[in-house]
């Protein structure tokens, strides 16, 4: 995803059946630093959840034959034919209603990025019978099985952005969020998870 300086870009990755989204920061647009951070992605994922990926014709995703060392086929579209990856094309347009064309993104850290996308895996969908993408993602792609005694801890979700991992809290409440929350990540992001 593109911003008006034309430098800084957001990596959008997308899982088609859940709606899943992972976002990850890109300085510029050089196709090693692209295919490093997809790689650190997909090899978190299970083999069911990584088998191919759809991109655009541009030079950033010359590397593409890379992934084929994991096990994932990748497809292009035809040239100016973006509806057909049109999941991705929608994505995009829900993150320009928080990440306008003329962001500086420059200014964005790892972590505002992955509450971004902590937020918009928890936008209930109409195409997911009203379940979130995180929770049919976890749910159905994953196949979680506890190996536990103990429950496990009530609204922590851990999610993996390059190169760290976060775990983010969600609250029931926006008053309750806003009392837990920075002040400058309220202004980034609506109270609605925090950081552990």
């Amino acid at each position: 995803m593109m911003f008006s300086n034309r430098k800084d870009n957001l990596l959008v990755l997308q899982e088609r059946s859940s709606r899943f989204v992972m976002l990850t920061l890109q300085p510029d647009k050089k196709s090693q630093r692209v295919i490093d951070n997809q790689l650190q992605y997909f090899m978190i994922l299970p083999k069911q959840a990584r088998r191919s990926l759809t991109q655009d014709n541009g030079t950033e995703f010359s590397l593409h034959h890379k992934l084929q060392q994991i096990g994932m086929q990748t497809y292009f579209c035809n040239p100016h034919s973006p509806w057909q990856k049109g999941g991705i094309e929608n994505m995009n347009g829900h993150l320009r209603r928080y990440l306008p064309l003329r962001t500086d993104i420059s200014t964005l850290s790892n972590e505002q990025v992955a509450l971004l996308a902590h937020r918009i895996n928890h936008i209930p969908r109409k195409c997911l019978d009203y379940k979130t993408p995180a929770e049919v993602f976890y749910n159905h792609l994953l196949h979680f099985k506890c190996e536990s005694t103990s429950p496990p801890c009530a609204g922590v979700t851990t999610f993996f952005v390059a190169p760290l991992s976060l775990s983010l809290r969600c609250h029931p409440s926006p008053a309750l969020a806003a009392s837990q929350v920075s002040s400058s990540e309220q202004a980034e992001i609506q109270p609605c998870c925090r950081l552990l």
